[in-house]
């Protein structure tokens, strides 16, 4: 008698809106990277105003990129984990190391990520609301809290990612709109960029750009997110191209629309004041 060796489907339960509200998670981070980018990371300088042409250069890159990857991760549509599961299914007929290698390193290269996004999001926290707590305390909170939402279920998490999603577009939307009919935008302001060199010639230049395009790379989870949840979403050859649609519109607000707004509201100086 042969036992049936095929894998249980996951449940399909995330419509696009879910997909795409766990997508925000990516363009969250905007505000980190434009700081990162803006004004630097402790004795590495940042790229100045003109960090906001490197994270347009970012986006459009990441724009170009979402037609493949939406098509590449279709070819499996039971699979959950993103371009990492998508390339180990791919991997996997030519060497099984290499497909568990492709697999396995790319998430194991976000918990770095991870990490400094708790410590990042607890520093704030800490700061506004929780003094007297220790950041670490609240970082380590902020990891384990998630952590169990996580292993609810993604319907959980897709019911608490929801309304949050909608929140932070909701600010985002007011953040780019309010100031532009408040007629505070100067446009010429918006549209002048300065790069920051860590020394002076064309070499350092091109150093502070490719620094840049560094960072400018994290600007792809907002796309990459969407296709994560391939195999718990509902009719994924319609809506999960849906919600790589719907974020790649959000990821504009976020790492384009937002900083040539704030730019052109505040100033280079006091952005990066504010930033950092």
């Amino acid at each position: 008698m042969q036992r049936d060796h095929s894998l249980r489907p996951h449940p399909r339960s995330l419509g696009w809106i879910g997909t795409t509200a766990l997508a925000m998670g990516g363009s969250n981070q905007s505000l980190f990277l434009i700081a990162a980018l803006f004004v630097g990371q402790g004795a590495i300088p940042g790229q100045g105003s003109a960090a906001v042409v490197l994270l347009i250069v970012g986006v459009i890159l990441s724009w170009a990129a979402a037609p493949a990857w939406t098509e590449l991760i279709l070819l499996w549509p039971d699979r959950v984990g993103g371009i990492a599961a998508t390339c180990s299914e791919a991997f996997r007929p030519y060497s099984p190391v290499l497909s568990g290698l492709a697999g396995t390193c790319y998430w194991w290269g976000w918990v770095p990520t991870c990490g400094l996004t708790a410590l990042l999001s607890a520093s704030a926290i800490q700061q506004w609301y929780l003094p007297d707590i220790p950041v670490e305390f609240v970082a380590c909170a902020l990891v384990v809290c998630f952590t169990a939402v996580n292993l609810c279920g993604i319907k959980w998490v897709s019911r608490l990612v929801v309304p949050i999603a909608t929140g932070s577009a909701f600010l985002a939307f007011a953040a780019a709109i309010i100031p532009i009919l408040s007629g505070n935008v100067d446009w010429r302001q918006a549209t002048t960029f300065a790069l920051t060199s860590p020394f002076p010639g064309w070499f350092g230049d091109l150093t502070s750009i490719m620094a840049g395009l560094y960072l400018v790379g994290f600007a792809a989870p907002a796309f990459e997110a969407a296709t994560c949840h391939v195999g718990e979403t509902v009719d994924p050859n319609r809506n999960v191209p849906r919600a790589v649609f719907a974020s790649a519109v959000m990821a504009g607000l976020y790492f384009i629309v937002l900083p040539i707004v704030w730019l052109g509201a505040l100033g280079s100086q006091s952005l990066g004041k504010d930033l950092a």
